[in-house]
């Protein structure tokens, strides 16, 4: 349990520090992360052409850190597809497809499959302890993971075809 703590809070602080990272670059090299200021760009204003300037997508943030989060969120898949291009849109609906499916099958998995696997009356130790391995060979039990996987992968397919 030391280790996964210890990789929690160093993820953690690996978190703020890109962010902060981030955060200071944007605002000393606006050219790079706002690329409807003028720049190198074959079209208008720096940006390629046949591609809309982000100033007409997302409002500029504002000064205080993390203000872009929510103009990011409401931006729209037409925008997106019209601003940065079919490579940054298929990127992006990828993206989201799989914190969907992690989301869910996180959430469930600690919901349904943790107690189940708590209670298995196997031996196992430490995280084991929360995992299939403490369930014991022939128990009933087992059927959980199955049924688990099954709704999970209709899930992903329904997903898919979003």
């Amino acid at each position: 349990a030391d280790v996964v703590d210890a990789a929690i809070v160093f993820n953690f602080f690996m978190f703020l520090f890109l962010i902060a990272c981030y955060e200071i670059a944007s605002r000393m090299m606006p050219s790079i992360y706002r690329p409807d200021r003028k720049g190198k760009g074959k079209g208008k204003g720096g940006v390629p052409a046949g591609h809309t300037p982000a100033a007409t997508v997302v409002s500029r943030p504002g000064g205080y850190p993390l203000s872009w989060v929510g103009s990011v969120y409401r931006v729209s898949w037409s925008q997106v597809l019209k601003s940065g291009g079919v490579d940054a849109y298929m990127y992006l609906r990828y993206l989201r497809l799989c914190l969907q499916i992690v989301a869910v099958s996180g959430f469930w998995g600690m919901i349904v499959l943790f107690p189940v696997f708590a209670t298995g009356g196997g031996n196992a130790v430490g995280w084991y302890h929360l995992s299939m391995s403490n369930i014991v060979q022939g128990s009933w039990r087992l059927w959980f993971p199955s049924v688990f996987m099954w709704y999970l992968t209709f899930y992903v397919l329904y997903v898919m075809n979003e």
